[in-house]
Parts: C-alpha cells; structure tokens; sequence
C-alpha cells in the first residue's frame, strides 16, 4: 500500500496574545488582533513609521539571544507574544493503490488464440470484486510470451496465424476485445492499456516461456490513521528605547562637508609656500 497526503501550510505573522491550539477562529481573530495592536506603532515623521507619539523607538525580533542583547544596550522589553501556527495537516484519507494479477496461461489451447470460458468467468470474478471493493481501475497491462517453437503448418491453414509474432498479439487482443465487450474497459481507454508482448523467449517448447497475464492496478480513498493538524511556535519580543534629546530616531547625523572649486585666476592669488630644506 503507498500512502499519499498533501501538506499545507498556513501563517500568521503577528498577535497580541496567545491562541488555542485547536481553534482556526481564533487565528483569524488574532490576525485583527495583531493588526490592530501595531497600530500603536505607527511611526513619527522622520522615522519611517518606527516612532511612537510617545517619543520611543520600537522594535521587534524573534530571537530571545538578539532581545536580550538589545536589554544590555538600554533597551527595555515590553512584551512577549506566542502564537501558534499551523505546521502541517494530514489530510483524514489516503489513496491506497492495490495490484490484481491474473494468471491467464492455460487460457489458450496450443498455436490458438481464443479465450475458454474458464477464463472469462475469473477476469469478470476479478473486475467484480474491484468494483465491490469501491476502488476505481487505474491501470490495466497485458503481458503475452511465446517459446521457441514454430507454429505448425496446420495450425497455420486452420488459424491463419503464421508466427509467434502473431500468435502474441493476437492473444493480447483477445483478452482486450474481451474486457471491451463486458465493459470492463471502454473503448476510449483501449489505447491506455499497456501491452508487452514477447516473442520466441526460452528455449523450443520451454512451458516457462508460455504465458499470458492480465495486470489491473486499483486506487481508492482509505482513512488515514495519521490525519491531524501539528502546531509550531512563533514567538515575537517586543521592545522599545527611550527617544535620545536632540537626536532623532532614523536621522542620520552625518559630518560636514564643504568643497570648494579654484579657477586659475584663484590658485594665482594663493600664497606660495616654500618648501623648506631638508
């Protein structure tokens, strides 16, 4: 059995408060919620949104090694939020794929083609007991293999079959013209059944290299015993600093630089300067 789920994922970037693990509401409520407590945060001129009217810097990081640094530095630390977001749901069911394989090689007499009845009634015993099963048909491969024995001048006048070539794939086509007619294959799926046939393998009259096999490969739902939502941790430190006089948060204050441009008639008024000896 091959088990396949879909992981997703969802993710919310801020909150003001903690959330039930279990509950998806309350992280949609959470999202306002953070939206509405950075608000506060909303920035003076000159800082680019990051100054409060209260005149402090506010900043946000999610290690607690980088919060605790900023605390060394004067920083204070106001708040800390925990939310948990989803980290991965198990879908509730699976696709289990099943193989049948039905063991066709005495289904056809010596050099002939046709199809005995035992036959027929185990293919539809098989196609009945899919459909039983709920499952759906996803893949139907026909594998027909000959020795090396020539086909004999009377089965070639009785049957028209002049090779092993042909012996093979006429007896995969019966086997298909068979699930057509009983509605185990519909004719727009005939090209999608996947045909192998082997010609002259072993050795003369080898019963190993004599065989025919009808594959059917099945998919379905099944429960899934591993369904379930896992959570992880987000966690945000908030802090702020007091606001330094006469410095502005996110002004830069840079030095002083003046560049003045000497024509010719300027440099003549420079005084000259001797070099002294050395």
């Amino acid at each position: 059995m091959v088990s396949l789920f879909e992981k997703k994922a969802i993710r919310v970037d801020y909150v003001d408060s903690s959330i039930n693990e279990g509950s998806l509401k309350n992280i949609a409520l959470a999202t306002m919620m953070g939206a509405s407590a950075l608000s506060g945060f909303a920035g003076g001129k000159g800082d680019k949104g990051n100054i409060n009217p209260d005149d402090k810097k506010h900043i946000e990081v999610k290690s607690k090694k980088i919060a605790d640094n900023y605390v060394k530095l004067g920083w204070t630390l106001e708040n800390t939020s925990v939310l948990n977001l989803i980290d991965e749901i198990v879908e509730d069911s699976v696709a289990e794929m099943v193989k049948y394989e039905l063991d066709l090689s005495n289904s056809f007499e010596s050099g002939r083609f046709i199809l005995d009845t035992k036959s027929k009634d185990s293919i539809a015993n098989m196609f009945n007991s899919i459909m039983a099963d709920g499952a759906n048909v996803s893949k139907i491969a026909i594998e027909s293999s000959t020795d090396k024995t020539p086909i004999s001048a009377r089965m070639k006048e009785e049957t028209g079959i002049m090779n092993n070539t042909q012996l093979s794939q006429k007896r995969s086509e019966s086997i298909i013209d068979h699930l057509k007619s009983n509605n185990f294959l519909s004719a727009s799926n005939v090209d999608s059944v996947e045909v192998n046939n082997l010609v002259e393998q072993g050795g003369k009259d080898d019963p190993t290299a004599r065989y025919v096999k009808l594959v059917v490969f099945t998919v379905k739902k099944v429960a899934n015993e591993d369904a379930g939502t896992t959570y992880k941790t987000d966690t945000t430190y908030h802090l702020s600093k007091e606001k330094t006089p006469g410095i502005p948060f996110g002004d830069r204050v840079a030095h002083k630089k003046t560049i003045k441009h000497f024509t010719k008639k300027n440099v003549d008024k420079l005084k000259s300067i001797a070099c002294p000896n050395y």
